[in-house]
């Protein structure tokens, strides 16, 4: 399985919380200490694996189990909660040490989307030859034209699920600047975006540095949306200087890595 975060941080994080079980001990169930600590152990394992994952929810319930029916009211037992509560303490260091194991054993996702972000890279850099290829039919029969950008993102489309799952088209953004966009594809897993362009005659470096420039801005408040691959189709070779289109965009950074490929390379 894939982490939600970085594999360190998650181990470091699960340790951090088995380390005060001991302190929780000497505490009681209704304290403050052990409150606290049962909110953060519930949003560590939720950032680490993901509010869907089984590893999430079944924590989730031995955190907060259910008593309904294994109580029998009307009796003269004693009920020692205190007992309870400590073996309640013992099942959760346990769980953790598991959750801990498994991401031990699990892939780095910083590693995962590296591998993810080089793998779109090649594709997308070789896409003009993809594109000169579909044009070689046996016999001269029918085959598909790239006309404009739409053409584009269905072949990305098509040549991305073939590495990935779950490949999201015109994924929705926050507003921006007082307008709302969508990235053309988002791989979710790996929390890649990819925005598309095509050049044509009034579509070039300027006016594509300044719709890159706005698309960028816009998608680092999407929460899916650590790294940003941009796109540009310039099979004309309209783009008079890619390079600096390229160094104008690009960055790597906390807040979103951003690469730019053009294709074909001048």
């Amino acid at each position: 399985m894939i982490l939600q975060i970085n594999k360190q941080k998650a181990l470091d994080a699960i340790s951090g919380l088995r380390s005060k079980i001991p302190v929780l001990k000497t505490k009681e169930e209704g304290s403050w200490d052990y409150q606290s600590w049962k909110d953060e152990a519930d949003d560590t394992v939720k950032l680490i694996f993901g509010d869907k994952s089984s590893y999430y929810t079944n924590f989730h319930e031995v955190l907060n189990p259910s008593f309904c029916g294994s109580i029998s009211f009307g009796t003269h037992e004693h009920i020692d909660y205190r007992a309870i509560y400590q073996r309640r303490l013992d099942s959760l260091d346990s769980k953790l040490g598991s959750l801990q194991n498994v991401v031990d054993l699990s892939e780095d996702n910083n590693q995962s989307q590296r591998s993810s972000v080089q793998t779109i890279m090649c594709v997308l850099e070789r896409f003009h030859r993809f594109a000169r290829q579909l044009k070689v039919r046996h016999q001269a029969r029918p085959t598909i034209t790239i006309n404009d950008e739409y053409d584009v993102q269905d072949l990305v489309h098509a040549i991305l699920i073939m590495f990935f799952n779950d490949v999201r088209a015109e994924e929705c953004t926050p507003s921006y600047a007082g307008g709302a966009s969508r990235i053309d594809f988002l791989i979710k897993s790996e929390n890649i975006g990819i925005e598309i362009k095509k050049t044509r005659p009034n579509l070039r470096d300027k006016e594509l540095g300044e719709q890159l420039i706005i698309d960028k801005e816009r998608y680092k408040s999407h929460h899916n949306c650590k790294t940003l691959i941009c796109f540009v189709y310039d099979p004309e070779e309209l783009i008079i200087n890619p390079e600096g289109l390229v160094s104008d965009l690009a960055e790597e950074n906390e807040e979103m890595s951003v690469f730019v490929v053009i294709s074909p390379k001048i």
